[in-house]
C-alpha cells in the first residue's frame, strides 16, 4: 500500500510521501491510516507472525464448522432420498426427527470437523499433539469430573425452572427405539466428545493459546474457545452451561497437555443427560 502511494517508512508509525509533485493529490485519509497501521506492524515481526497464525487458526475452525453444516445437509438429503419418508424433507425440521436423520446429520458434521482438524495440523497452523491417544488409568477420574460438572450446571439452572432445558436431548432420541437408540447413544456420548474435543480444544484452544502463553492469554483463549464451542451447538438456553463446560475442558487440556482427559470429562457430562433420559423412559 505504501509503495503504491510512494510512501516511505522513516520510523515507528511514520510514513512520508516524498514523491508527491506539486498539485498531485495526497492519499485518502483511510489509506494514510492503513499505511500507519502497516508501519506499526512491520516494526514487530514476531507479533505480525503471531497475528497471522491466530487468524489461520480461527479460519480453519470456521471452515470446519461451515463444511460440517454443508456435509450434514448433504448426508441428510441422501438419507431422505433413501428412506422416502411421508413428509419428505419436512421430517428434518420436526420436533422429533427420525433416528436416521439425526445420525446422518451427525456423521456429516463430524466429517467437516475432521477436515478442519486435518487442515490445521497438515498446514502446521497448530503444533501436533505428542501421543494424542495416550491413556492412563487415572484418566477415568475425569469421567467423574464430567458428572460433577453436569450436576453443577443443573444447580445453576435450578432457580429458573426451564422446561425446555432437556429439549435438545429429547429431539435427538424421541425418534429412536431399541438398537437405534443405542446407536444414537454411542454417537452422542462417545463420538461427539471425541470429535468436538479435537476441534475446539485440540485446534481452537491450543491454537489461540500459542507455545508460550501468559496467564492472561490462557484465560482469553479458554473464554473465546468456550464461547465458540457453546455457540456452535445452536442452543441458546443451554449456552451458559456449555460455556462453563468449555472453560473446564480447556483448563483440563492445559493442565494435562492431552486430549484424552478432556474427552472423558466430556463423556461424563453427556452421559449424565443420557442416563437421565433412560431413567425417564423407564419410569414412564
Amino acid at each position: 500500500m505504501s509503495q503504491r502511494f510512494g510512501g516511505v517508512l522513516e520510523g515507528p508509525g511514520v510514513v512520508t510521501f516524498p514523491n508527491l509533485e506539486a498539485g498531485q493529490r495526497r492519499p485518502a485519509r483511510w489509506a494514510w491510516w492503513f499505511n500507519k497501521l502497516l508501519a506499526l506492524r512491520t516494526m514487530n515481526p514476531q507479533r505480525d507472525r503471531e497475528f497471522r497464525r491466530v487468524t489461520q487458526v480461527v479460519v480453519a475452525v470456521a471452515l470446519a464448522f461451515l463444511a460440517g453444516q454443508l456435509v450434514a445437509v448433504v448426508c441428510q438429503s441422501v438419507a431422505v432420498a433413501l428412506a422416502h419418508p411421508a413428509g419428505g424433507t419436512a421430517v428434518l425440521t420436526s420436533a422429533s426427527p427420525p433416528w436416521w436423520a439425526t445420525a446422518s446429520g451427525l456423521v456429516g458434521l463430524w466429517v467437516g470437523f475432521g477436515g478442519g482438524v486435518w487442515l490445521a495440523f497438515s498446514r502446521e497452523v497448530v503444533e501436533r499433539i505428542p501421543r494424542p491417544w495416550t491413556f492412563r488409568p487415572s484418566d477415568f477420574l475425569y469421567v467423574l469430573l464430567g458428572v460433577a460438572l453436569q450436576g453443577a450446571v443443573a444447580i445453576l439452572y435450578a432457580p429458573f425452572h426451564l422446561a425446555q432445558l432437556s429439549q435438545p436431548v429429547h429431539k435427538i432420541f424421541d425418534g429412536s427405539r431399541g438398537s437405534t437408540f443405542v446407536l444414537l447413544a454411542l454417537m452422542t456420548s462417545l463420538g461427539a466428545p471425541v470429535v468436538e474435543e479435537w476441534l475446539f480444544r485440540g485446534v481452537l484452544f491450543r491454537g489461540l493459546l500459542g507455545p508460550e502463553p501468559s496467564s492472561r492469554r490462557l484465560w482469553v483463549s479458554a473464554v473465546v474457545s468456550a464461547a465458540l464451542f457453546g455457540l456452535a451447538h445452536g442452543e441458546w438456553i443451554q449456552l451458559p452451561g456449555l460455556f462453563v463446560l468449555g472453560i473446564v475442558l480447556a483448563l483440563v487440556v492445559r493442565r494435562t497437555g492431552r486430549l484424552v482427559p478432556s474427552m472423558l470429562t466430556h463423556v461424563g457430562f453427556n452421559g449424565v443427560a443420557l442416563v437421565t433420559l433412560v431413567a425417564q423412559r423407564a419410569h414412564s
